[in-house]
């Protein structure tokens, strides 16, 4: 049983290398194929180029030629005796004929003419239109930024005026005399039209304050953020003891100026 395995195993052999060899050579021919191919079209893609080439060759020549016809027929001839002569040889019919040929050329050379100088009389005015537009543009420019600058001045000057101070001015109340009052966390200061009273505290204030008559008197508060304090202990105490009073609010580095009754 051994002998024959060992036979059998003798007898036996491979096809790997057959195929190995198909298949390389079946690579090889793909590859030669896709060669040819690409330069066949590489060369049909040079041909169709060459052909349209040629094409547009024979069509500039052919207007060339014709517009060397063209030339040649329009043409005078080098001296009047030449001229002369041809004129001569022809026959009177085909004299008139060129004449009247030659009159409406002229004709239509005149009117290509007028209607071009029209269209340049036309462009100039357009010319002339655009150049005074960008005149205006510009003349209109210039005042618009004169203006811009101008509303920024006045806006810069109140904006100045805004945060330096504010303006109250004694109304006319009929009998009744107005104190406005400051306060701020240094100092309280009361103005009337006639006179100005400084306090050192809200104590003192309030002391001299329930010394005014409420029915012929009335007060402005006006309060700055330091002075928040005192503000709500006056308005409180005055709201209590049945004065009149009203409020206004100011930063802490405003100016007020008061102007006199109206």
């Amino acid at each position: 049983m051994s002998r024959k395995s060992r036979k059998d195993r003798a007898s036996a052999f491979s096809l790997f290398s057959f195929q190995d060899a198909i298949t390389s050579a079946v690579g090889v021919i793909v590859l030669v194929t896709l060669m040819l191919a690409v330069r066949m079209t590489q060369s049909a893609a040079e041909t169709a180029r060459k052909y349209e080439n040629a094409i547009v060759a024979q069509e500039l020549e052919a207007k060339k030629s014709e517009l060397e016809r063209r030339l040649e027929r329009a043409k005078l001839p080098d001296s009047t005796d030449e001229f002369l002569d041809e004129a001569i040889k022809l026959d009177p019919t085909e004299i008139a004929a060129r004449l009247r040929a030659a009159k409406r050329k002229l004709t239509a050379a005149e009117r290509e003419k007028a209607r071009l100088e029209e269209e340049r009389a036309e462009l100039d005015e357009s010319a002339t239109e655009r150049e005074k537009l960008q005149k205006g543009n510009s003349k209109l420019e210039e005042e618009i930024e004169e203006e811009r600058e101008k509303k920024e001045e006045a806006l810069e000057s109140s904006k100045e005026g805004f945060d330096k101070g504010v303006m109250y001015q004694f109304p006319n109340s009929g009998g009744l005399r107005p104190w406005f009052v400051d306060f701020s966390e240094q100092r309280i200061i009361a103005h009337s039209p006639e006179d100005v009273k400084k306090f050192s505290d809200r104590y003192s204030f309030l002391s001299w304050a329930k010394t005014r008559s409420s029915s012929s008197e009335y007060f402005v508060l006006i309060c700055r953020p330091s002075g928040i304090s005192a503000f709500e202990f006056a308005k409180e105490k005055l709201t209590g003891e049945g004065y009149r009073i009203g409020v206004d609010l100011v930063g802490e580095t405003r100016e007020l100026e008061f102007l006199p009754e109206e």
